[in-house]
């Protein structure tokens, strides 16, 4: 995050000190001149070890060391590396999606030829690829934004990688000293991952807001319209009888087959939609159903009731019959029938018959445009996103074409 320093030099490790992908020709196994090592007394090498592993941790630097195979380039985005490290560990999160889509697709097995096998065109190996280099493209171009607005100092892996380091030792320290920690005591590399791009973002659309970036008047009312049928759609008022089949009594007492119960409101539903009248129809239901509605009405919610749905009404529908409030809100036209909806807390099923509705229309884009702004800089880092991810500068390295997946 802001105000840090780790991962910032070279020397910062990539990954978790695993074998690399390609050849570690210019390692160096002596450490030496190509002459041969230089030998120091045992004292003198201690000493220099100290001070070389304190200059790592005064500079925040992961603890694992750094590879040549894990530096080593595997694509370039707007001229920024995407090392070996990373790369070998995005595969291997992607691995088990793309096993699945060929399985799912082509009915493919992992099996030994699998990764290099032709499924109707396509390689697992290819796709596999694919998919690790868009995950990490997706990752460079958020973590660069962030950049451009000072919200992080860095955007290569190991910046990330130092970032793990330093929230997990901070927990520790915390439950050592008997403070609270939330979640893990320990992030994963997946793990932290997730959580700290979740938390960059959320950084960069504050940045993103508070910097005033323009936006028209003319682009909120675009925006308006594009989402008022979700946001702003003011309840319609609609009146509907309202039909309640008790199967089970306040006490928690079963009073009728739930089973049953439902299948005689689907045949009485579909008598409704023919044209039947709710009224002389559910007085025979009822009747079948040997449960007279003049003594069920008493502490059991049954039979007919005519009822409103309207802005008033939404609340309560919405809390006590949260089904049936979807039903009626939308857009229900006279002699629409809603399916069976339980009520479980009441224990009773409960059938709708619109008799008649009326449109109130939208709230206006003048109440609204505070949150029609608000919803549109929510909005912005995803289009901001893609509009990079169009622009986007990408290189795929020799290493891309040669590393092998196994």
């Amino acid at each position: 995050m802001k105000g840090s320093t780790a991962g910032r030099s070279g020397g910062a490790v990539l990954g978790s000190g695993r074998a690399g992908v390609g050849g570690g020709a210019g390692e160096r196994k002596n450490g030496g001149r190509m002459g041969g090592p230089i030998r120091l007394p045992s004292t003198a090498l201690l000493i220099l070890l100290a001070l070389l592993v304190a200059a790592g941790l005064a500079a925040g630097f992961p603890q694992h060391p750094q590879t040549a195979s894990e530096a080593a380039a595997v694509a370039m985005v707007n001229g920024e590396p995407v090392t070996a490290g990373e790369w070998k560990h995005e595969l291997q999160k992607q691995r088990s999606s793309v096993i699945a889509y060929f399985r799912q697709t082509y009915g493919g097995e992992a099996d030994g030829d699998f990764w290099e096998g032709n499924f109707g065109g396509e390689t697992p190996a290819a796709i596999l690829k694919e998919r690790a280099l868009e995950a990490i493209v997706y990752r460079k171009l958020l973590l660069q934004e962030a950049k451009a607005y000072s919200v992080v100092e860095d955007t290569a892996y190991a910046y990330l990688l130092a970032e793990m380091e330093r929230e997990n030792k901070r927990r520790l320290e915390a439950q050592r000293a008997g403070r609270p920690v939330y979640g893990p005591l320990q992030f994963s590399e997946d793990d932290f991952t997730e959580f700290y791009l979740a938390r960059i973002a959320v950084e960069l659309k504050e940045a993103m807001a508070s910097s005033g970036q323009a936006v028209t008047e003319e682009q909120l009312r675009q925006h308006y319209e594009q989402i008022k049928d979700p946001l702003f759609r003011q309840e319609d008022e609609v009146i509907f009888q309202l039909l309640s089949f008790p199967y089970r009594s306040g006490e928690g007492m079963e009073v009728y087959r739930k089973d049953r119960a439902q299948q005689q409101l689907e045949t009485f539903g579909q008598r409704l939609e023919r044209g039947e009248a709710m009224e002389e129809s559910a007085a025979e239901v009822f009747a079948a159903a040997a449960l007279p509605p003049e003594t069920l009405a008493a502490g059991l919610h049954a039979g007919v009731a005519e009822a409103v749905f309207d802005s008033r009404t939404a609340r309560y529908y919405y809390r006590a019959l949260p089904g049936l409030y979807e039903w009626l809100n939308g857009g229900r036209q006279q002699g629409d029938v809603s399916p069976v909806i339980d009520d479980p807390a009441a224990g009773r099923y409960v059938l709708a018959a619109v008799l008649s509705s009326s449109t109130t229309g939208y709230r206006s884009f003048s109440e609204q445009r505070d949150n029609v702004r608000k919803h549109y800089m929510e909005g912005a880092l995803e289009r901001r996103l893609n509009g990079l991810r169009h622009g986007a500068v990408i290189k795929s390295m020799p290493l891309y074409h040669q590393m092998a997946v196994e």
